[in-house]
């Protein structure tokens, strides 16, 4: 699927292995956008639209496009949140797009390591993170760490199991795959 964002764009990583993730393709110009299209030069947080926030994100961000322009809104998280902006900065947001990294991020380990048919065997009993515990001999909460991904992966490895990710999971319509934010592979 071929994608054109607007020149601004906010995106939101559900935690710090979706963004462990993003940072690891932007910096390696793996994304159909860069650093400097993004709101702060930075993926922010999701606590950022949560519905405490959400105003303050809109004062803050919406409120500096440009009358003409307009900010596409990108989500990457493993649910179907959307976010409920106020009328007044409608006119300000082009497109929002949920990515979805379902069932869980630690899936591209999976994918990574060959070991998707193994896991398919044992999913209704564990999940993708207890696996790669149990596979890797480390703690869950370390393998799920900023710092271990961005050690774990490189650009090339990454975009594989993106690829090889997607290829193995059905999707709906309108939500979006990490696949659809790479270059052209």
């Amino acid at each position: 699927m071929s994608i054109s964002f607007n020149e601004d764009i906010a995106c939101f990583v559900e935690g710090s292995s979706e963004k462990a993730i993003m940072d690891l393709l932007i910096d390696n110009d793996c994304l159909v956008f860069t650093r400097d299209n993004l709101a702060d030069e930075q993926f922010l947080s999701m606590q950022e639209i949560s519905k405490k926030k959400i105003d303050l994100f809109s004062q803050r961000i919406l409120s500096q496009v440009n009358r003409d322009d307009k900010m596409d809104i990108i989500i990457v998280q493993d649910r179907e949140i959307w976010p409920d902006f106020k009328a007044i900065y409608q006119e300000k947001i082009g497109n929002i797009y949920i990515v979805q990294t379902k069932p869980e991020i630690e899936m591209l380990m999976i994918h990574e390591r060959g070991l998707f048919s193994e896991y398919q065997k044992v999913k209704s009993k564990k999940s993708p993170k207890a696996f790669l515990s149990n596979e890797l001999q480390l703690p869950e909460k370390t393998i799920t760490s900023y710092k271990y991904l961005q050690k774990y992966f490189t650009p090339e490895t990454l975009m594989q199991a993106i690829l090889s990710h997607s290829q193995a999971t059905r999707h709906s319509s309108n939500i979006l795959q990490l696949r659809d934010l790479l270059k052209e592979v």
